[in-house]
Order: structure tokens, then sequence, then C-alpha cells
């Protein structure tokens, strides 16, 4: 294996979750938000709408959003780009990846590692 050096240059960075947090199980798979592709496998979700517009507004005033899954890469990538989170104005930069497994830190609390959880109540779309 290959030595991998990443620098984010940027100070304002957010790690986002995907399952649960950007989309969920369809509460009607009839009418599903959004069809993905689960590894083969057509799955149907719904669209968190309040994490959506965060995420895109935090990418739009130029924050680094790493997006990852517990269900690896791929999907995460899958999700980032059948909900076009980043759009198309190509401003911001962002990271695809599996979640980690481990933290390796100094501090015993999470909260000092990453900073303060962020979840929004679910909300309807206002349009």
């Amino acid at each position: 294996m290959e030595i991998i050096k990443m620098i984010i240059p940027n100070d304002k960075i957010v790690f986002c979750d995907i399952d649960d947090t950007l989309i969920k199980e369809s509460v009607n798979p009839h009418e599903p938000e959004v069809i993905l592709n689960f590894y083969g496998k057509e799955v149907v979700r719904d669209v968190i709408w309040s994490h959506y517009e965060f995420v895109r507004s935090l990418f739009e005033r130029g924050y680094f959003i790493i997006f990852q899954s517990g269900n690896g890469y791929q999907w995460a990538e899958e999700v980032v780009n059948k909900l076009n989170l980043v759009g198309d104005n190509q401003v911001g930069q962002y990271l695809i990846m599996t979640k980690a497994t481990k933290y390796i830190d100094d501090k015993h609390d999470i909260v000092h590692v990453f900073g303060n959880r962020v979840f929004l109540e679910e909300q309807e779309p206002k349009w």
C-alpha cells in the first residue's frame, strides 16, 4: 500500500454522516424522494431536508465537508452524487470516505475531537 498524504488547507471542516442524517428509510416506498444503488441493489430513501439544506449552506460558505458512511465510501459517494449535494457552483471542497472506526486523541470526550454535534429536527420543505 502506498502512502497518501492529504492536507486540507481550510479551518472550517465539517464531518457529515449519510444514513439517518442526510437520508432515511422511505416513509412511502411507492413514492420515494430518491432511488439509490446500494451495491447493486435498488433502494428507496427519503431526504432529511433540514440537514440537506444545512450542508448545502455550509458548502456554499466555503466549509470543507467530509461525507462519511459506515456503509462505505462508495455508498457515501452514491448519495452525495444523487442528491447533488455539492451543487454545480464548484466553490467548495469535499472528501468522501468510509466512517472512521477509531479516533486517537488526548481528549476523553469525542466532543473535544469534533466539536459540538449538530442535529436538526426534520421540517417539511418550504416549497
